[in-house]
């Protein structure tokens, strides 16, 4: 594959045990975070360590998530570079709680904390005078926000979009029109796209929640 590697990361969070789960024997093993890239699978008297770009402990907080795995792929965006993120795990392994999150900003997951992201950076790149704290914040030093600072032009209109797709017996279903049938993907301009799916500008935090929650 001509696909660098490096372009490609995978992240391991270790969910903690439920009240059920606590004092039970587990029969596939016991995990846990070993450093910040490696993790270890305990089966009675084995141990195999396992390495990933990051492994997030039981306690990573919904934020610490979102700022070393998303944020940074979110301030791409202003330079045009497009990027993918999903969860993959058992069933009951904590992929929704990542991805969605609970109500409220400090459980909320990967999807409401995007859109966050992107409005709080385009605000700042366009009026970053008087926000500094705001700025170390969203970007976590002036040297990060000056690097995307460079590939943001104030001539152009930039643009969020939410599409809610379903892949369900192999068919793409779209989410926001009910009427939808089997979409098709297909390549244009060097990039798959889904023909006909609905994509809505969204353009307020209230909006893109609401979005979210239906």
């Amino acid at each position: 594959s001509t696909l660098d590697p490096e372009l490609i990361q995978v992240y391991l969070r270790i969910r903690p045990r439920t009240q059920a789960e606590i004092g039970v024997d587990e029969p596939f093993g016991q995990v846990n975070q070993e450093s910040a890239k490696c993790c270890e699978l305990v089966q009675g008297a084995h141990c195999n360590r396992y390495f990933f770009d990051h492994v997030f402990g039981q306690k990573s907080s919904q934020e610490e998530v979102f700022g070393t795995v998303v944020r940074p792929l979110v301030h791409s965006l202003v330079r045009g570079i497009s990027s993918l993120v999903f969860t993959y795990g058992v069933t009951n392994s904590g992929k929704t709680y990542t991805v969605h999150g609970l109500e409220g900003e400090v459980s909320e997951g990967l999807l409401p904390r995007i859109f966050r992201s992107a409005f709080g950076a385009l605000d700042l790149l366009q009026e970053p005078e008087g926000k500094g704290y705001e700025i170390v914040d969203e970007f976590g030093n002036y040297n990060n926000f000056d690097v995307i600072q460079q590939h943001y032009d104030p001539q152009t209109r930039y643009l969020l979009v939410f599409s809610a797709l379903e892949i369900f017996n192999e068919k793409l279903l779209d989410l926001l029109d009910g009427d939808s049938n089997d979409l098709k993907m297909v390549e244009e301009g060097g990039e798959m796209v889904v023909k006909g799916v609905q994509e809505i500008e969204v353009k307020t935090m209230d909006e893109a929640l609401r979005f979210l929650r239906t």
